[in-house]
């Protein structure tokens, strides 16, 4: 059975506020399980990861309406591990293929959470792709937009993506551009472009603007 994790301790971790949870849990988006001694909220691991959606989804702008509906079709495929990056490639890799899009689509990674720890080295990460309007989107996958703006991009150069970040702070300590980042609604990319023979290639793009 699953390690149950109190209101208050996912409401420290996350950073967020337990009138929220409540909130969102009143919604119908998950639900606790009450601890029947104390009667507190207490959460498994897979509400965990509802939580989690719910988060990055809120963070994106999404309604809570919504982000019920992306809930009860069960479009929850969140990667979370150690290394979750081939699981979360290969859902929108296989969709693509499905949809004749292979091929035109531009396709980006990037970190959501949980973000690593010492305590806990598993982390989440999402690939998105470019599409034209109006494709109907399957689940578990489900639609993305940016705010837009400015990005600037560092190519590969064969170091790989954490060579590309240590670059990306580099620049932004040296020039009068800066990183515009805002956790997940305006995400740092990691743009792979997979060839025929060997690895994919990485570039790194980020918002930026003017200091």
């Amino acid at each position: 059975m699953d390690a149950l994790i109190t209101i208050n301790k996912v409401s420290s971790d996350m950073g967020i506020s337990s009138r929220t949870l409540r909130y969102w849990e009143s919604a119908g988006l998950f639900k606790s399980i009450r601890d029947t001694q104390s009667g507190w909220r207490m959460y498994d691991d897979y509400t965990l990861q509802c939580i989690r959606i719910t988060n990055f989804l809120r963070r994106l702008d999404f309604s809570i309406r919504d982000i019920k509906d992306v809930m009860e079709r069960k479009t929850i495929d969140s990667c979370v591990g150690v290394e979750p990056e081939d699981e979360a490639y290969g859902v929108v890799q296989e969709w693509l293929d499905n949809t004749s899009l292979n091929g035109t689509a531009r396709i980006f990674g990037f970190n959501v959470e949980p973000h690593p720890s010492a305590e806990n080295p598993g982390y989440g990460f999402g690939y998105c792709a470019t599409i034209p309007e109006g494709v109907d989107i399957s689940a578990p996958l489900y639609e993305m937009r940016l705010p837009g703006g400015t990005y600037a991009l560092v190519p590969d150069d064969g170091g790989g993506p954490e060579t590309g970040w240590n670059k990306v702070r580099e620049l932004c300590d040296d020039c009068e551009w800066g990183w515009t980042w805002d956790g997940d609604r305006n995400p740092g990319l990691e743009e792979h472009i997979y060839l025929a023979e060997g690895g994919p290639i990485i570039h790194i793009l980020f918002p930026v603007k003017k200091k």
